[in-house]
């Protein structure tokens, strides 16, 4: 595994990586919201049951409104998560229209979010398993992937800190995702969903994050601390 981790070819990853994101980008305008709306229906029916064809199309009818609105992002990463930003603002105030309390509304965006998040996840941590069996390295690896897509620069602004040999440390210091919510007094939509969702992220690529400040929350940077638990140190020794 040492000779895998030292002659990993991450130049062709990155390159691999920047395919899958142009091809995305593409999906731009009316692609864009097409593609997220075959995405979005089946978990929404999932959630949401029989109201999910009524909210839908609410929720599409303020999305395109926000969206006239949302700069061109910088890269082909933060075109796509500052259009699921749109999304996941138009939901939640479809929802609040409809009854739902401000919290019912987050918690309902939260779970919606983690059945994508989680396939996403997925595919950092099985090429992490392919290359190391050391668990902060597979975090290592598992986060350098969502730091090159969809979360990669220059979009976003990352900087690495030095910790102790069992964290991955670094700090996000831009947030295209984070200004949106922001620039519509929604920070606290977004600390309640897409941050919350980085802690089950860890759980899944066998760490815990620890990340007291957010950019969402008003300070400027969010500090991700990423430690690998003992059951994922164990597993790995055996």
């Amino acid at each position: 595994y040492d000779a895998i981790d030292r002659e990993w070819n991450w130049p062709a990853t990155e390159r691999m990586v920047a395919g899958i994101a142009k091809a995305l980008a593409a999906s731009s305008g009316r692609g864009m919201r097409s593609w997220l709306s075959g995405a979005l229906a089946p978990l929404a029916e999932t959630h949401l049951g029989d109201e999910a064809d009524d909210i839908l199309t609410a929720t599409w009818s303020l999305y395109d409104a926000l969206e006239r609105d949302l700069p061109v992002a910088a890269n082909p990463g933060s075109v796509l998560t500052t259009h699921l930003a749109v999304l996941t603002l138009a939901l939640h105030r479809t929802l609040q229209a409809r009854g739902r309390t401000k919290a019912e509304s987050q918690q309902l965006i939260y779970d919606i979010a983690w059945d994508i998040y989680r396939v996403w996840g997925a595919a950092p941590l099985a090429l992490a398993r392919t290359i190391t069996l050391d668990p902060v390295k597979r975090l290592k690896i598992a986060t350098d992937a969502f730091r090159r897509f969809p979360f990669g620069p220059p979009g976003y602004g990352w900087r690495d800190v030095a910790a102790g040999s069992n964290l991955v440390a670094f700090d996000c210091t831009r947030c295209p995702v984070a200004d949106f919510f922001l620039h519509h007094s929604e920070g606290d939509l977004c600390t309640a969903t897409w941050c919350a969702l980085d802690f089950p992220l860890a759980e899944l690529w066998g760490g815990e994050l620890e990340r007291p400040k957010t950019i969402a929350s008003g300070h400027d940077h969010c500090d991700f601390r990423w430690r690998a638990n003992d059951k994922s140190a164990r597993a790995s020794s055996r």
